[in-house]
């Protein structure tokens, strides 16, 4: 994978490059924990919401049979455990049984007291419940998961009775920061305790200061509201959407509440609970689907289908026509449903395509397109690009690097270390990642290029190109020596077609196919390819049964 600017396709045509088949095969090492590699104190999260009778309207719900029959599930197959089981496994005063599942309950509405509660108590199932304040005072939710919807929500008796019965336990969920906010110039929302707000009239984005005093003041109301109504409070937060950053996150440590309860899917231990995984429980769930989720934490490992995006040729100079560009752009990758984006960062030029004080910003477009490759075209995974050289040569790298986490909707960044030298690459590696995760904690990294001088074990991936020529046995024995057994978990390969010779890309797959790999990456931008026959056939990424289904989607 490359940053796909001009300059960097010249990296393909340097002096002592092989004139065979030029066909680079890409290393992704994934770091997912794995059940088969399960230790003491492990524990899974399942993330539910809305409870109904009837079939719900929001793919977030499931019905009353549903619940039922996963928690009948659960209890013959796994254990149970209380949050206060596991506060105290962290701090070493128990240990988590095998299989240890928590249990999760978001948004303080009704139906969990009219039903879900019930249910605990005749299953004798301890719960966490996490609640908005704001609408527990008012009664309900404003629009709730689509317009015109305002559910009831519980009552702070209500809430009193399920906490003295030992089974419940009430958290916060925020006061009044489960919405949405505008957070680009093109008035693009995210989440309010995640991203700095941007004033559409002022053309101007909030204040680092004012963030983080607007994220404190509303978790310091709501943790005296449940204080106050409740009579204690728990050492968490359960972020809405389950989005935050590194000022929010600093905000709720310093109100006693450093653990962060997300919605990313994983495995959990008590070693660990900065960052908890969840698994969120959808509409569409059979309870063989539920079964097999339960085996994985959730986590579904699809083939990577991996493409490019050069935003040189998406921006044109003018917001209007460039947004022509995006929207063609977001029509290709949703029929050819790609898993993985790399997005470039810098233009060809050196300008920044982000708000940044470090280099001439060309456009503020990198948020606006990474945002909407990842919740219009559902691209699962979006990172940035970004060539080791451009920190180098800032006068202030971590700023920079600070500057793409505070204001980008992304998954992470990709090094790229072609081109920078081996001097101090470690370091500046080191410093970008501690930088990148201070303000964005959820982010994971990547490395292109040479890894003979660098760590690899601070990667999620690592892309290692190398080149062959027509020989199978020879590409073959290549791959083998890729496949270290010192590794905990073996490589998954993700082979990468050739620049040079856009034409040979089917004959390519092909022939990568028939030596057993299955994960492929575009290395021609993807706005630009124009074979889309061949990516919808070929590149369509496996959908995950623990996603949301197409009707869902809508």
């Amino acid at each position: 994978m490359n940053l796909l600017t001009r300059s960097s396709f010249k990296l393909f045509s340097q002096p002592g490059f092989t004139n065979a088949i030029a066909i680079a095969v890409a290393l992704l090492f994934a770091s997912t924990p794995l059940k088969s590699l399960a230790s003491t104190n492990d524990f899974d999260v399942l993330c539910y919401h809305d409870v109904s009778k009837t079939p719900p309207k929001d793919a977030y719900g499931i019905t009353l049979a549903q619940l039922q029959e996963q928690f009948e599930f659960l209890q013959k197959n796994y254990a149970i455990v209380s949050i206060d089981d596991v506060i105290l496994a962290s701090q070493g005063k128990k240990t988590l049984p095998a299989k240890a599942v928590l249990i999760t309950f978001d948004d303080g509405l009704a139906s969990f007291y009219d039903l879900v509660y019930p249910l605990l108590k005749r299953y004798k199932l301890p719960a966490v419940f996490a609640v908005v304040g704001k609408w527990v005072e008012d009664g309900k939710a404003p629009d709730y998961g689509y317009a015109d919807v305002n559910p009831p929500m519980v009552t702070w008796k209500q809430l009193k009775e399920m906490s003295d019965s030992g089974l419940v336990a009430v958290v916060s969920h925020t006061y009044d920061m489960h919405h949405g906010h505008i957070f680009n110039p093109q008035g693009n929302e995210q989440a309010s305790a995640g991203f700095l707000r941007f004033n559409l009239e002022s053309k101007s984005f909030e204040t680092e200061k004012d963030f983080f005093a607007r994220v404190k003041t509303d978790l310091a109301k709501n943790e005296d509201l449940i204080r106050k109504h409740i009579g204690k409070n728990y050492p968490l937060i359960v972020w809405p959407y389950g989005t935050y950053n590194g000022l929010s996150q600093k905000a709720a440590t310093e109100l006693g509440m450093p653990m962060q309860f997300s919605i990313d899917k994983g495995l959990n231990n008590t070693g660990n609970l900065t960052l908890v995984h969840r698994g969120m429980l959808l509409s569409h769930y059979s309870l063989s689907t539920f079964a097999e989720g339960m085996k994985t934490s959730f986590v579904y490992e699809a083939p990577v289908r991996a493409v490019s995006v050069d935003l040189d040729s998406l921006w044109v100079g003018s917001e209007d026509e460039s947004n022509v560009n995006l929207g063609k752009l977001n029509d290709k990758t949703a029929e050819v449903r790609p898993n993985l984006a790399l997005i470039q960062t810098f233009s060809a030029k050196g300008e920044a395509y982000f708000p940044t004080s470090q280099l001439t910003m060309k456009a503020n477009f990198f948020p606006r397109v990474a945002h909407i490759l990842q919740n219009r075209s559902r691209v699962e995974k979006v990172y940035a690009a970004v060539p080791l050289q451009y920190l180098k040569n800032s006068p202030n790298p971590e700023q920079l690097i600070h500057d793409l986490a505070t204001y980008s909707d992304i998954d992470g960044i990709f090094f790229d270390s072609r081109g920078a030298g081996a001097k101090k690459i470690e370091k500046l590696i080191e410093q970008a990642m501690k930088t990148g995760s201070e303000m964005r904690p959820s982010w994971n990294y990547g490395l292109i290029g040479p890894v003979s001088s660098i760590k690899t074990d601070k990667f999620k991936y690592i892309i290692k190109d190398f080149y062959w020529g027509s020989s199978k046995s020879k590409l073959s024995k290549t791959v083998r020596e890729f496949q270290d057994p010192k590794m905990p978990t073996m490589p998954t390969m993700i082979a990468s077609f050739d620049a040079k010779n856009v034409a040979g890309i089917p004959e390519s797959y092909k022939k990568m196919r028939d030596l057993g790999l299955n994960n492929f990456f575009l290395p021609i931008s993807l706005n630009s390819y124009t074979d889309l026959s061949f990516l919808k056939i070929n590149f369509h990424s496996t959908n995950s049964p623990f996603s949301f289904s197409q009707d869902e989607q809508k």
